[in-house]
């Protein structure tokens, strides 16, 4: 069973306590034989569930591309990182 933690943002269960599960339409249940997560089940944070569980009729594959589209990580500090040192950054100009 995967951890109960965001897709879109990586927040987990314990700092989201009224995220939950939702089922997309690629879901398989695993039978009593089956160890593992179920394809097509994922878990959202309250920020994202709402607008994941209108996206439930698409493949979680497809909702979860969606969703990272809709809501990017800040990639400021990436471009931070990749220019250097804020002294660096400061005498380039």
């Amino acid at each position: 069973m995967k951890p109960a933690i965001c897709g879109v943002c990586g927040t987990s269960a314990v700092q989201s306590s009224t995220g939950d599960w939702v089922t997309f339409s690629d879901y398989k249940s695993l039978d009593n034989k089956e160890i593992g997560h179920p394809e097509g089940l994922e878990w959202f944070c309250e920020s994202h569930l709402e607008e994941a569980k209108l996206l439930s009729g698409k493949t979680s594959t497809e909702a979860l591309s969606d969703l990272r589209k809709r809501h990017p990580k800040t990639e400021t500090i990436a471009i931070v990182k990749e220019k250097g040192h804020w002294w660096q950054r400061l005498l380039s100009r």
